[in-house]
């Protein structure tokens, strides 16, 4: 039995090995099938990850139902989804995810996605920040709540960093570097919910491009010794909304 609440969602390399469709691999490409299994998440086997002679890479892909959840944790809900799948498929789960927030009066959300611009599998109306925007904000359910009190978290690009300001943030460094936007971060997000606030403080450990200025002792000996919540000075604020 797990001793950590745990919510994850898949990106490019869960389904492809060297991270997008257009350079698939149909003898190695996980497709989605390593990261059902290592992460122990309910399966649907409607799909032959062995199948050969297929017209099209999305033939291999399991279904998103494999990858799509909404739950809550306190006064929080999360609603996470695999953007490699079309909108089309997950609309109607959508629209339960956003009822079943109103129903269980969370104050607050946060949508969990890979993706932040079209590309490597994702289109742009599955990406995560469009996705919120464009769909999830409108839907019953998620429109009552509003973007005051629904949040969005993404990856894909190697940073840490704001998205929107008081709406989104971007956490896909974790060390990662290698292209021209990738900013080599690595940190922890802490995110804290109370019926009346939701704080999100981002405690940047290193860096590539300043490795030396290590973090790392001073994050993790205030965090032993006072707590995460009294060691927000040691961060920077990304969201801070009250009600």
């Amino acid at each position: 039995m797990k001793s950590k609440l745990f919510v994850t969602v898949p990106g490019n390399h869960d389904f492809w090995m060297i991270g997008s469709p257009w350079l698939a691999q149909p003898s190695t490409d996980p497709n989605g099938n390593g990261f059902m299994q290592y992460y122990v998440v309910p399966v649907q086997l409607s799909v032959d990850p062995d199948r050969e002679n297929v017209l099209d890479h999305y033939d291999r892909m399991p279904s998103f139902a494999n990858f799509f959840f909404y739950h809550h944790i306190g006064v929080l809900g999360f609603i996470g989804f695999s953007g490699a799948h079309p909108l089309s498929e997950m609309s109607l789960q959508l629209q339960e995810a956003c009822l079943y927030m109103q129903r269980e009066a969370v104050q607050w959300v946060l949508l969990v996605g890979h993706w932040n611009s079209a590309g490597d599998g994702a289109v742009l109306n599955t990406t995560t920040n469009y996705l919120y925007h464009t769909a999830v904000l409108s839907l019953p359910g998620c429109a009552e709540l509003g973007p005051k009190k629904i949040k969005y978290m993404l990856g894909h690009t190697h940073c840490n960093v704001i998205d929107d300001v008081d709406r989104g943030f971007m956490v896909g460094g974790f060390g990662m570097g290698g292209g021209r936007q990738d900013c080599g971060d690595f940190g922890l997000p802490y995110i804290e919910a109370s019926p009346s606030q939701l704080l999100v403080t981002y405690f940047p450990i290193t860096h590539r491009f300043d490795w030396w200025d290590d973090q790392y002792d001073a994050v993790m000996t205030c965090i032993a010794t006072e707590g995460l919540s009294n060691c927000r000075h040691l961060g920077r604020t990304w969201v801070n909304v009250t009600l």
